[in-house]
């Protein structure tokens, strides 16, 4: 694999230090380079442009989820991670559509960020939690979503939504329990852990 630059942009010094300190040594990264400010980051790719960079949401109060048009005017080709302590759905749904390459939570082990970095590389989209490939021959995304009745998946176009219960079981006119019976169907119908992995489903399979 080609060696390629990386700059991390976060405004808490221990998570630079720590990203910097698990990826320095790796082969295939030939440089890191760090910034803590919005206005750092674009001052630094103004200097040099990163093969790939790994964000933070909110970097002093500044959205960078609403900066990556700037990013990408400067740097079109550039492999974009976010990198959050955000579980919502509606705001990985948000990344995924400003086209962001991977979406990773920042309670990411080491294995994960090096497989997300792989896998940005390579031309494909990642977000933590998702599916592997390795699944059964039998869960095939088509049956799956043939599984589903048509309630399900009004919840699962609520969850991606960012709905909580409350706002479902108004949404949908139905009670909370019968809100958590749907996710719990969904979770065990479609073989997915968290809301992480449903998203990435329902956006990969327009549901």
């Amino acid at each position: 694999m080609k060696s390629f630059k990386i700059h991390i942009c976060d405004d808490h010094q221990l998570i630079t230090e720590s990203l910097v300190y698990m990826l320095e040594s790796e082969l295939f990264i030939e440089r890191i380079s760090v910034s803590r400010t919005a206005g750092a980051l674009f001052e630094s790719l103004r200097k040099e442009l990163p093969e790939v960079i790994i964000l933070d949401i909110n970097v002093n109060k500044v959205n960078m989820l609403e900066r990556i048009k700037d990013i990408r005017l400067i740097h079109p080709d550039c492999k974009i991670i976010i990198l959050s302590a955000y579980d919502s759905p509606g705001i990985i749904r948000k990344a995924i559509q400003e086209k962001v390459d991977a979406y990773l939570f920042k309670t990411a082990p080491r294995e994960e960020i090096l497989e997300a970095l792989h896998a940005v590389w390579t031309g494909k989209v990642y977000v933590s939690g998702a599916p592997k490939k390795n699944q059964s021959e039998f869960d095939d995304p088509f049956q799956l979503i043939e599984s589903l009745s048509e309630r399900e998946k009004e919840v699962i176009r609520c969850l991606v939504k960012g709905y909580p219960n409350k706002k479902i079981s108004d949404e949908l006119h139905i009670s909370i329990t019968t809100v958590q019976t749907h996710r719990r169907n969904i979770y065990r119908k479609l073989n997915l852990r968290g809301v992480g992995e449903l998203v990435s489903f329902a956006l990969n399979n327009q549901i």
